[in-house]
C-alpha cells in the first residue's frame, strides 16, 4: 500500500483567529476505522510513554500530514503533534 503526503501550512491558532484559519483548515470528515489513522488524543489526555508511538507524521485515513499541521473532523479540530498524534484543539462552529 502506498501513503500520500500532503505539503501544508501550520498555523498558530488564537481565539480571534480560529474562525479565519479554520476556513483554510481540510476537511478530511471521520476516520475510518479500517485504514491507517494515527491514535486522537484529548488536549488535556497525558500521552503514555509506554505507549510505542513513534513518527514524524500523522496519518488520517492513510494520508501522512506533517508535524503542525491542522485538520477539520467534522466539527473537531484536530492538530498532529510529535510523536505522530492527533490532539484535539476543540470545535470549530460553521456560523
Amino acid at each position: 500500500m502506498r501513503w500520500r503526503v500532503l505539503n501544508s501550512e501550520s498555523f498558530k491558532i488564537t481565539d480571534k483567529g480560529k474562525k479565519a484559519m479554520a476556513d483554510h483548515v481540510p476537511q478530511v470528515g471521520a476516520p475510518d476505522p479500517e485504514i491507517k489513522t494515527s491514535p486522537i488524543f484529548d488536549e488535556y489526555d497525558e500521552i503514555s510513554l509506554d505507549l510505542e508511538l513513534e513518527a514524524g507524521v500523522c496519518y488520517f485515513n492513510n494520508v501522512a500530514y506533517p508535524v503542525g499541521q491542522y485538520l477539520r473532523s467534522g466539527s473537531e479540530l484536530l492538530h498532529c503533534e510529535e510523536r505522530g498524534v492527533w490532539v484535539r484543539k476543540g470545535e470549530v462552529r460553521s456560523d
